[in-house]
């Protein structure tokens, strides 16, 4: 029992701090600490098989500086694949139950989506427009669960016309 006890109190005190110690936080958690001040949204729904972050971030006072957003990302062990415009015209059209949402789910990001997808309303979106989408390969993959294909870009970061809003997007897993 003691030998049980010498080794079990050591493992779970280990596993408390290491899952509440920064560098180990739940996936892609470092968003939080980027531009902390400006963030007016968050949604995160972590499980053992998959899951998503997104962060919403508001500025009244300046702009929010691209190349350091992928800098920031960068860091972190995203890497950027594309930086795409998408015109107020498509991404109008980005709705579920008459809600803008983030045309992300298990097959990608789709901006040319049908929109059948129940689940696009877990990726609610605020910024409407004109919008840039930075995509990245992240540190985690998403499985496509009808192919079984990975999908290694997961990450997104979109920002405004004005670029006093932006919003980063997360998803991974099964």
């Amino acid at each position: 029992m003691r030998l049980l006890s010498k080794i079990l109190a050591p493992s779970i005190l280990a596993t408390a701090v290491i899952s509440c110690w920064s560098p180990f936080r739940s996936p892609e958690g470092f968003w939080k600490d980027y531009e902390a001040d400006y963030q007016t949204e968050h949604s995160s729904d972590q499980g053992p098989w998959g899951g998503r972050r997104i962060v919403h971030w508001k500025n009244k006072e300046g702009k929010f500086d691209k190349t350091k957003v992928v800098e920031f990302a960068t860091k972190h062990g995203w890497k950027l694949q594309s930086e795409t415009i998408f015109k107020a015209s498509l991404t109008d059209r980005w709705t579920e139950d008459n809600r803008p949402i983030f045309p992300l789910d298990w097959s990608g990001f789709t901006p040319e989506s049908d929109f059948g997808y129940a689940g696009f309303k877990d990726y609610p979106r605020w910024i409407s427009g004109d919008i840039t989408v930075l995509s990245f390969s992240t540190n985690y993959i998403s499985i496509n669960l009808e192919t079984q294909d990975e999908i290694l870009t997961n990450g997104f970061v979109i920002l405004n016309n004005e670029r006093n809003q932006m919003t980063m997007y997360h998803m991974w897993g099964e």
